[in-house]
C-alpha cells in the first residue's frame, strides 16, 4: 500500500467511523469505491476494525476479515468487563480504593458494544497497597508481567486468553508536563468522586476526565504519535458531554 493509498484508506475509516457513531448509513457509491484490503489494514492499525465493520454492514457489505474483527472485539469487551468486575469486587473487599480509566470508561459512551475496542483494563489504585493488589491479581490467575517499586509506573498483569490489566500507581509520570503532572498528582484524591453504591470506587467529573483524556492523548502524540481512535474518543466524549462541560 502506497502512502497515498494509506491516506485514502484512513480517510475512509474516519468516514465510516463517523457514520457508525452517528447512526448514519454510509453512501453506497463511496463504499463501493473503497479498497477493503487496504481499509482493513488502516482500521486495524488504529484499533478501529470493529466500528468500521459495523458501518460496512449498515451499507450492506459483509467482509470476512471485518466480520471476524467485530466478533472478536465484542467478545473481548465482554470478557474485559467480567474480569474487571471480579478485580474491582476484590479491591472493595480488601478496602483498596480504585478508579477505572480510559477505555473502561469510554466504551460505555459508544452507541454499541464492541465499537470501542480495548487493549487493556486500566485501573488507578492506592499505591500504598501495591503488594496487596499483586497478591489479589495473582490469586485470580493473573500473571505478573511487570511490577516496579517506582510509584509513578504502572504494574502490568495478564490473564489468558486476552486480558491485560494496567494497574496505575499515578495518572502521569514526572516529565510529562509540569502543569499536567502537578494537576493530576497533587491532591488527586480531592478530584475523585465516590461511585454510588461503592465504598472504595471512584470516578472523575466529566471536566477532569476530559482534561485527563486530552493530556493522555498529548503525551502519546509528543512521544511519537497518536492514532485515530484517540481522536474518535474525543469526538464521542464531546458529543455526550460537550453542552454540559464547564469550559
Amino acid at each position: 500500500m502506497t502512502q497515498e493509498e494509506y491516506r485514502q484508506s484512513c480517510m475512509d475509516v474516519v468516514y465510516l467511523a463517523s457514520c457508525a457513531v452517528n447512526g448514519e448509513k454510509p453512501d453506497a457509491d463511496r463504499v463501493a469505491r473503497m479498497d477493503l484490503e487496504n481499509l482493513y489494514k488502516a482500521a486495524e492499525r488504529h484499533l478501529l476494525t470493529a466500528i468500521t465493520a459495523m458501518a460496512l454492514e449498515c451499507a450492506g457489505v459483509s467482509d470476512e476479515l471485518f466480520v471476524q474483527a467485530k466478533g472478536n472485539a465484542i467478545r473481548k469487551v465482554v470478557l474485559f468487563d467480567i474480569e474487571r468486575d471480579v478485580v474491582l469486587s476484590k479491591l472493595e473487599e480488601a478496602g483498596i480504593w480504585y478508579m477505572p480509566l480510559k477505555g473502561a470508561v469510554m466504551k460505555d459512551l459508544y452507541p454499541k458494544i464492541g465499537m470501542r475496542q480495548m487493549a487493556d483494563n486500566d485501573i488507578f489504585y492506592d499505591v500504598t497497597r501495591s503488594e496487596d493488589v499483586r497478591a489479589i491479581m495473582e490469586s485470580l490467575g493473573c500473571e505478573t508481567v511487570s511490577y516496579v517499586a517506582d510509584e509513578y509506573h504502572h504494574d502490568h498483569y495478564y490473564k489468558a486468553p486476552v486480558c491485560n490489566f494496567e494497574m496505575h500507581r499515578a495518572l502521569f509520570m514526572p516529565g510529562t508536563s509540569d502543569a499536567v503532572f502537578q494537576y493530576y498528582n497533587n491532591n488527586i484524591r480531592d478530584k475523585m468522586i465516590p461511585d454510588e453504591g461503592k465504598a472504595y470506587g471512584y470516578h472523575l467529573s466529566p471536566e477532569d476526565f476530559y482534561l485527563y483524556m486530552i493530556a493522555h492523548e498529548y503525551k502519546h502524540y509528543a512521544a511519537g504519535g497518536t492514532g485515530m481512535r484517540s481522536l474518535l474518543d474525543t469526538y464521542v466524549f464531546l458529543r455526550k458531554y460537550g453542552e454540559a462541560l464547564d469550559m
